[in-house]
């Protein structure tokens, strides 16, 4: 029976808590078992503290304020769609990179820090981005997951964007 009932729950919902709690970002996942060793899934995160970073320069943050990622998984592991897995994934970004010139007058959608004469802005930016991560995924007999991953995408689209972003993160979730 409950061979049946692991067969039947192919979707599963997580929230990535690591990004949550160390960037003030909410990351949510989608994730579809296609078979036994794989998936396709997207991800979403929104940072909450948006372009409020500026005040606190001690704070850990992205860069990016908006990530959508779709991606797919090999699983690797004795239960099926569990244990270890390979991911590669896409990620479309948008944000704000940390820009410094005295020179640049030219960025009229800069966000200018202190006043307009300061060197230091923020410049927008919209990434596009391929990359590849790892992880492990843990499932308990009720359904509950725990992911633990990282990975990195390699940005394509800008040249004043961030090169690379990450991917990182430790993520609860329900599979049904």
């Amino acid at each position: 029976m409950e061979s049946i009932q692991m067969i039947l729950q192919k979707n599963e919902f997580q929230i990535n808590t690591f990004n949550l709690l160390i960037f003030s970002a909410l990351d949510v996942s989608y994730e579809h078992i296609i078979n036994d060793e794989s998936s396709l899934g997207v991800s979403m995160l929104i940072s909450l503290d948006g372009t409020d970073r500026l005040g606190d320069y001690e704070k850990p943050y992205y860069y990016e304020g908006f990530i959508l990622s779709p991606f797919y998984r090999i699983y690797f592991g004795n239960k099926p769609y569990a244990g270890f897995f390979v991911e590669s994934f896409m990620m479309f970004s948008k944000g704000h990179y940390d820009y410094y010139s005295l020179s640049d007058t030219s960025c009229h959608d800069c966000i200018y820090i202190d006043d307009y004469y300061s060197g230091y802005k923020l410049k927008p930016f919209t990434e596009l981005g391929i990359g590849f991560a790892v992880g492990a995924k843990f499932l308990t007999r009720r359904n509950f997951s725990v992911s633990v991953f990282g990975g990195i995408a390699r940005n394509f689209l800008t040249s004043h964007g961030p090169g690379v972003t990450p991917k990182v993160g430790i993520s609860l979730g329900r599979r049904w």
